[in-house]
């Protein structure tokens, strides 16, 4: 079989006009039997005819499926192949415009994914040319023979624009003209690509955010407010979008007021969509809290308007089964507001509630009540902030549970605190085996010499040095290294239905089970859960020391006469908490540029190591 095509595909013997069916048909074979085949010389000749641009459409199709193959399976493919992938990739993409093979756009994704560096350069050359295509096939009259070539161009341009991420000068030329079948999209009315806009637009928002993009966002807008949000573009469909355009370049987007004018009006309209489903509800909670954590003081004009939005959806059944975090986010929602922007919160609320009703009973009440639903690290903390703050509310606003059963509210925020140093141990050790199996793989892939594409930028995390914490308490500092440096939050959720501290018997293997899997909400990252964020158990401790300070019969009510199991409870977690007090303190001291030790000083005679 060998001795027929070798002469078949030898260049020289081309130059005589062979049958185009005999050298589609050896290439078939050498596709075929490529795991078998090593000469370079076949190979080299595969690329040689790839490339003539008088050869016949079905034998570059051939030679592309065959190029692909031996890359797959040929190490010493990637050497042979290394000099031609701007001229190889130029000429699939040839190939898709002129016929409806969109199967072939799948040598181009391994080009781009084992040629990094060699794409680079050329990326916006390919992303011009990939552009183009579409708008090409799209606006043809076949453009119901071409849709699957079309679907296979956007996972393409996505890869492209991954590849280029963090390269802003080749990344503004890319965005330029994959903008090109975006707008094209949102303008024209081709609801059918509603969710590849979605995907490009993720792609093109990880690391700022252009003139041009804010453009695609009032046409977003616009399309949002007049399309059918139910069947074609359901808020939970853009909700990672709106909110990378909120925290990416949040000044840009707090510079013109129309924007967030705009993000409040998608999520009004979605939370008064009765029709809209749980889903996009809970989106559209996520969304709002969002922007009060992100902006901070700067949302205030639009706090009294999110609070009655969420109030008057918390007033309806949460109806669609599996989404019990309905509820809960929504009251985070409030406590965010309250958290955030606490005078205009509380003013507000003053305004609008009845003069004989505290609205804050209600509030402080429902996170007591429902801590144990309280689902993830980031929801856990927020929750703990709001009980913190309502603690700390003057007497005469203050809500009525934590005079009368001040012990009730202390248990409520054990338990949560206890649920989410479970939370944070199991992600410091998650994260730990997942940094082990990347060194891993990243060892494999050097001594196989091959070229690995640049990972992803991780999400926002928030780290606390352990090295300056004391090994005084064995119970906590068995812990200490993994989670105390987790503490501070990576957002993503491992959710469940609580986590709780009074089941006791809870072992490692429960623990690790669906109660604290990742969910989708976790990834909305703002400032709060940044490295600098706060720190909610440092919060807790102040608050705990202002409160005895302030209401000193209170706190002795709070903290005495403690069941056995809660004391220690208790007890451990004051410890955790001056440990990130030290660990907080050891960082400023550290930003600041370090102790200073006075060279000159004598050194003394004796040490008192009593003191």
């Amino acid at each position: 079989m060998i001795e027929f095509c070798v002469p078949i595909l030898d260049h020289e013997i081309l130059q005589q006009s062979h049958d185009p069916c005999e050298v589609e048909g050896a290439l078939r074979m050498i596709g075929e039997l490529d795991q078998q085949l090593t000469k370079s010389k076949i190979i080299e000749g595969v690329i040689q005819l790839m490339c003539n641009a008088n050869e016949e459409l079905p034998v570059k199709v051939e030679c592309a499926l065959a190029i692909q193959s031996f890359l797959e399976n040929q190490e010493r493919a990637h050497a042979i192949v290394k000099p031609h992938v701007r001229s190889l990739v130029l000429q699939i993409l040839e190939i898709v415009s002129k016929a409806q093979i969109d199967d072939v756009i799948s040598v181009v994704d391994e080009l781009l994914e084992q040629f990094v560096e060699d794409i680079i350069p050329v990326a916006s050359e390919v992303a011009e040319h990939l552009s183009n295509l579409f708008l090409e096939i799209l606006t043809s009259d076949e453009i119901d023979d071409r849709t699957p070539a079309l679907n296979s161009i956007i996972p393409t341009l996505t890869n492209i624009l991954d590849l280029v991420e963090d390269h802003r000068e080749i990344m503004v030329h890319v965005e330029a003209s994959v903008l090109k079948p975006i707008n094209c999209i949102l303008t024209a009315g081709h609801i059918e690509f509603y969710e590849d806009v979605v995907v490009l637009l993720q792609s093109l928002l990880q690391t700022y955010v252009s003139e041009p993009m804010w453009g695609v966002y009032n046409e977003l807008y616009k399309v949002f407010k007049t399309t059918d949000r139910q069947s074609i573009l359901p808020f939970s469909d853009i909700a990672h979008v709106l909110h990378m355009y909120i925290v990416v370049d949040n000044e840009s987007f707090l510079a013109f007021p129309e924007r967030m004018a705009a993000m409040i009006d998608m999520c009004q309209m979605t939370l008064q969509d009765d029709d809209a489903g749980d889903e996009d509800h809970l989106y559209a909670a996520k969304i709002l809290e969002t922007i009060i954590l992100e902006c901070g003081s700067h949302a205030a004009e639009v706090v009294p308007t999110i609070i009655v939005m969420v109030l008057r959806r918390l007033m309806k059944a949460c109806t669609k089964e599996g989404l019990s975090e309905l509820r809960p986010l929504l009251f985070l929602v409030v406590v965010a507001a309250m958290y955030t922007c606490t005078e205009v919160f509380l003013n507000y609320i003053s305004q609008v509630s009845d003069p004989n009703e505290n609205v804050l009973n209600y509030i402080l009440e429902e996170l007591v009540e429902t801590n144990k639903k309280f689902e993830g690290i980031h929801n856990r903390r927020l929750a703990l902030f709001g009980i913190c703050v309502l603690i700390l509310v003057p007497a005469p606003r203050r809500p009525s549970l934590v005079s009368s059963d001040p012990k009730k509210v202390l248990e409520a925020c054990l338990c949560i605190f206890d649920s989410l140093q479970r939370a944070l141990k199991l992600q410091a050790q998650n994260r730990k085996d997942e940094e082990e199996s990347d060194e891993e793989s990243e060892a494999e892939s050097d001594d196989e010499g091959d070229t690995v594409p640049n990972p992803k930028k991780a999400g926002r995390r928030r780290k606390v040095q352990s090295e300056h914490l004391s090994d005084d308490e064995d119970e906590i500092d068995e812990m200490s290294l993994d989670y105390i440096d987790a503490m501070a939050r990576e957002c993503r959720r491992e959710a469940g239905d609580g986590g709780n501290g009074d089941d006791g018997g809870d072992s490692d293997s429960a623990i690790e089970s669906s109660d604290y899997q990742e969910t989708d909400t976790e990834q909305f990252a703002t400032k709060f859960d940044e490295e600098d964020g706060p720190d909610v158990f440092i919060f807790f401790k102040e608050t705990m020391e202002q409160f005895e300070r302030r209401e000193p019969d209170l706190f002795a009510a709070m903290v005495s006469n403690l069941t056995p199991e809660v004391a220690e409870s208790l007890q451990n977690l004051i410890k955790v908490c001056e440990q990130h007090v030290r660990s907080e303190e050891s960082k400023r001291v550290e930003q600041a540029g370090g102790y200073n030790f006075n060279p000159t000083a004598a050194v003394p005679a004796c040490f008192n190591f009593t003191k």
